[in-house]
């Protein structure tokens, strides 16, 4: 039917004829053809293609995963409504085994969160597949330090980049902004010498016999990594190289009698105090604590109405270096799958979860300073935001130091020796004895120089203490 056949059509014509048999015959006239059938054995339209099904592994906490299943899932879904992801949390430490059965059986997830402890291991094993070129311009978006550390393994030409730190997470004086207050002080007023620290947060311990009713400085339960970043205050390291520890150090031996001496000589806390340092904080039994910076996600989610802050630790001379800072490994694709759609498909979501929209919710949870360099600018990660001022100082690049990527073995032989001292009373020296020789096996039956960098190899990069 022509266009002008059709405007001369008259409202009430087309009505009088919408009932009948002519009308049908008019309406067929104006429709398209009926496609003609398709001659026989030739081959069908393809049909709309089914949703790729993914598999993930997060490491199980609590305070990111409502986060992760509500709010990341459904945002990657809808930009992506061709893909659809299974979530699975896991124990952090269950994975290196489970991702061992898993490819065993040939079930391995299609992409894992990862401690920065399980690399090591899962690397050598191949279960984390390289990440493509092109995906990601490392050093553009990461830095110098994340560029050169994780190209592994070191100094191979054929290096690839395998899973990208989160970013890096410290240790920090978390205070109670209420109790601080009632005394009279705000966060400015806390010290930043260890001489005056000690001091100040002695006049708000308060002893009831032999239990702490208040703590000025709370640390107990932490001790190790106190010890840890006060050894690097002093010039120390936790490592050389990757091939020789230095738990037996003068620094390290230093540090572990000064954290043994904030206990029994200067009596800011108990040896075996039932709470963490955490949760006196957040119970409002201690003025200042001491933590590492993952506790941030637990006490905004166990202590949502705590008013509560973080500086940087204290020093023997106010200045940095303030302790340590670690990676915290991000993710790894693991799937066994060699389909290219499915495969385009996985890499989609991880150069999401590497992105900074998942980023800028993770690492509050986590209280890990972003790795994505475009974040660092964004007010809640600066130390204008008082919940994350320690975090952001700390991280600076010539604020802290770092061993590398400590392998999952060698992890727990460190709390050990503190045990001996701290609570078993072996002194110093021979507990470290003890321990090194352990370390040391460790570190002559592996080859770790992808991993481990220690003191030298921060010396032979200078650009890492210099820019982000």
């Amino acid at each position: 039917m022509s266009v002008l056949a059709s405007r001369s059509l008259s409202r009430r014509r087309f009505l009088s004829l919408a009932g009948s048999a002519a009308a049908g015959a008019l309406i067929a006239a104006c429709a398209p053809p009926a496609p003609a059938p398709a001659p026989e054995g030739a081959t069908p339209p393809p049909a709309e293609k089914e949703k790729i099904k993914l598999t993930a592994w997060f490491t199980d906490r609590r305070t990111i995963n409502e986060m992760t299943k509500e709010v990341m899932k459904s945002e990657f879904q809808a930009r992506n409504p061709n893909i659809e992801v299974d979530i699975q949390f896991i124990p952090e430490p269950d994975i290196p085994a489970k991702m061992a059965t898993a490819y065993q059986a040939g079930q391995a997830p299609d992409l894992s969160s990862l401690d920065e402890t399980h690399l090591p291991g899962l690397w050598s094993n191949h279960f984390v597949k390289p990440i493509p070129e092109g995906i990601i311009d490392v050093r553009a978006e990461m830095g110098a330090r994340v560029a050169d550390v994780y190209k592994i393994p070191l100094g191979d030409p054929d290096a690839k980049y395998y899973a990208l730190p989160n970013g890096n997470m410290t240790s920090a004086v978390h205070y109670n902004e209420e109790l601080l207050d009632q005394y009279g002080y705000t966060w400015e007023d806390i010290p930043t010498k260890w001489e005056d620290f000690i001091k100040w947060a002695q006049e708000l311990t308060i002893w009831d016999g032999d239990e702490v009713k208040q703590w000025g400085f709370t640390f107990a339960g932490s001790g190790s990594a106190l010890a840890d970043a006060v050894c690097f205050q002093l010039g120390g390291w936790t490592y050389k190289n990757h091939k020789e520890v230095l738990i037996d150090s003068p620094e390290m031996k230093e540090a572990y009698q000064f954290v043994l001496d904030l206990f029994d000589k200067y009596k800011l806390d108990s040896r075996f105090s039932p709470l963490t340092p955490r949760d006196r904080l957040g119970q409002g039994q201690a003025v200042t604590a001491y933590e590492w910076t993952w506790v941030q996600g637990f006490l905004t989610n166990q202590y949502p109405d705590l008013k509560w802050g973080t500086v940087v630790n204290p020093t023997f001379t106010g200045e940095p270096p303030y302790g340590r800072a670690s990676d915290d490994l991000g993710f790894a694709v693991t799937t066994q799958t060699e389909d290219p759609d499915r495969l385009n498909a996985i890499w989609t979501l991880w150069r999401y979860l590497v992105g900074p929209d998942y980023q800028r919710r993770y690492v509050k949870f986590r209280g890990t300073h972003p790795s994505l360099l475009e974040l660092w600018d964004e007010p809640d990660f600066t130390p204008e935001n008082p919940r994350w001022r320690a975090i952001a100082i700390t991280t600076q690049p010539g604020n802290y130091r770092a061993p590398g990527i400590w392998p999952i073995e060698i992890v727990p032989l460190w709390g050990n020796a503190w045990t001996l001292i701290r609570d078993e009373g072996v002194p110093i020296d021979e507990a470290v004895a003890q321990v090194k020789p352990q370390m040391q096996k460790i570190l002559e039956a592996n080859d770790y120089s992808s991993f481990l960098l220690g003191k030298d190899g921060w010396e032979a990069n200078p650009i890492w203490m210099t820019e982000r």
